[in-house]
């Protein structure tokens, strides 16, 4: 369960520089700002740049504060991203949500990083749905993961199918993918938890002009 992936009152302190904030209402629909300041570790870019796929996983939740009690979660979104580096023409391949969608080509590690992890401004319900004294907070967690074993078969075919190599076969994916999936467990995780400010929607500001 999705509710399951949060902690309600987690520290943001984190080391991917994970920042969520402000909250805002924006023509009826309360909006939340978050970003990523450090992404990449010197380990994980070798890592993607020699052709290792990730996944990248936004999870937001709306949490409503109670006294005495557990605060409840009212509202749980995700997105996933699986990025994938082609050595061939040097280029990253971000597919979002469902495989069958086109992937999104990406031509450098720096601009991967500001598509996927600069400040984004999320829509998260209109502020009628929400009761309007109550006190709630917004929390973002982001997950980096490399690909598990697994997983290669499903990259296989999106690579085969999409990025084409004249001087190798059709199908086939590196050899040197399945060494890196051999020492996955020594990469690990990287993943970060952060929550904005409490917020009521009586009192949230428009950014509307």
């Amino acid at each position: 369960m999705i509710a399951g992936l949060f902690i309600a009152g987690a520290a943001s302190a984190n080391d991917l520089g994970l920042s969520v904030g402000p909250v805002e209402q924006e023509r009826g629909a309360v909006e939340v700002t978050y970003r990523v300041e450090n992404p990449w570790t010197p380990r994980l870019t070798e890592t993607l740049l020699r052709g290792m796929p990730a996944t990248i996983t936004f999870e937001v939740g709306v949490w409503k504060r109670r006294t005495l009690w557990f605060d409840k979660l009212v509202l749980a979104m995700k997105s996933e991203h699986r990025v994938v580096y082609s050595p061939w023409d040097r280029t990253f391949r971000v597919r979002t949500g469902s495989s069958s969608r086109k992937a999104r080509v990406v031509p450098t590690l720096d601009s991967l990083g500001s598509y996927l992890f600069s400040e984004h401004r999320l829509p998260l319900a209109a502020i009628a749905q929400l009761d309007a004294g109550a006190s709630y907070y917004v929390s973002v967690r982001v997950t980096i993961r490399p690909l598990s074993a697994e997983d290669l078969d499903e990259v296989e075919d999106w690579l085969s199918g999409e990025v084409k190599n004249p001087d190798a076969p059709e199908r086939g994916m590196p050899g040197y993918l399945l060494g890196i999936a051999a020492n996955l467990s020594g990469l690990g995780d990287r993943t970060a938890l952060a929550k904005s400010d409490p917020f009521r929607p009586e009192a949230l500001e428009s950014t509307s002009p």
